[in-house]
């Protein structure tokens, strides 16, 4: 369930978007239709002088989620030199602004997300994204950095005020700290790993679900790279098998296409621990950016927009996953 913006971010969104038009090439009349509406951003197809584009601002008025534009847009160009990404046509960091060229594709349903064929590209796709050029100054972040920002935002965001249908919302709910111990184990297991087999952080997309994926004639190709960041080499991996529950054999023909058929021994392991990790940051997302409402019982999409979960079944979800360790 999408919070809907208030009159003043609305107004701000259609200041905004006049203003954006002018970073459209062309000079003909536009013709705008609004694809996508979300917590961070909102994106219109505008057609101008016979061309399309993809005309995407940032949200007003929403919390921090830890996104980098001018970052973003560094590692926007590497992907779409490389054919990763549509072409860029005009960015503004500072304003929010980005304009790349239309691309018509197809989106996978969930069981064509799961099928063998399609699970060897992802793996392909993900090789080729942590072997692009990196812009200046790589962002680094590891689960464990995100999880402290995201943590520190709530703590810093007030409590939604009292109505007559609901009660004071907090800004994280108590049962969050139920998953403490478990939060503690799968991060120490992590570190575990890095103890006994240091990797280089690789480039990710940071928020790959299918929504994020077009099959644009047998060519895959990424849209909204704003978590793009250097961590874990599974953690665009670990985001998938969350975002379409893959089982077992799955995950393992996810990580065969990956490692071109030399998986390391414990990479089943390292990638249930990043998938539990991900999960919980799909939960403190909901929780910071997507306002409580009245009746709505903490109901939220998850951080990539593709399944809709409250916030109780996110904790039920977290808090039912089995120990891992090393």
């Amino acid at each position: 369930m999408r919070a809907e913006h208030s009159a003043e971010e609305r107004a701000a969104l259609a200041a905004a978007l006049a203003a954006a038009l002018a970073y459209v090439p062309g000079s003909g009349a536009p013709t705008l239709t609004r694809v996508a509406t979300g917590e961070v951003n909102a994106t219109w197809k505008v057609m101008r002088d016979g061309r399309g584009y993809a005309l995407r601002l940032a949200a007003p008025g929403r919390a921090d989620p830890g996104i980098d534009r001018g970052w973003e847009y560094g590692v926007l160009r590497a992907a779409a030199a490389a054919g990763l990404a549509p072409a860029l046509a005009a960015c503004d960091a500072p304003r929010g602004i980005l304009v790349m060229r239309w691309l018509d594709g197809a989106r996978w349903s969930a069981a064509e997300a799961a099928l063998p064929a399609n699970l060897g590209r992802l793996g392909l796709l993900v090789r080729r994204v942590q072997a692009l050029a990196l812009p200046a100054a790589p962002r680094r972040m590891r689960p464990r950095d995100w999880i402290r920002h995201y943590e520190a935002r709530l703590a810093e965001r007030p409590a939604a005020p009292a109505t007559r249908a609901a009660p004071p919302a907090p800004s994280a709910p108590p049962a969050l700290r139920a998953l403490d111990a478990a939060l503690a184990q799968r991060l120490a297991a992590l570190d575990a790993f890095e103890a006994q087999a240091p990797t280089a952080p690789c480039l990710c997309h940071g928020d790959l679900h299918r929504e994020n994926l077009l099959d644009a004639q047998g060519h895959l190709v990424l849209l909204d790279w704003e978590y793009a960041h250097l961590t874990d080499p599974l953690w665009d991996l670990a985001a998938w098998v969350a975002e379409n529950r893959l089982d077992a054999a799955a995950r393992r023909t996810l990580l065969e296409a990956y490692r071109d058929g030399a998986t390391l021994p414990a990479d089943e392991t390292r990638l249930e621990i990043l998938r539990w990790l991900y999960e919980y940051l799909c939960l403190l997302w909901t929780l910071l950016v997507v306002p409580a409402q009245p009746g709505a019982a903490g109901a939220a999409p998850s951080a990539a927009g593709v399944s809709t979960m409250s916030v109780e079944a996110w904790l039920e979800r977290l808090a039912s996953s089995a120990p891992c360790a090393p």
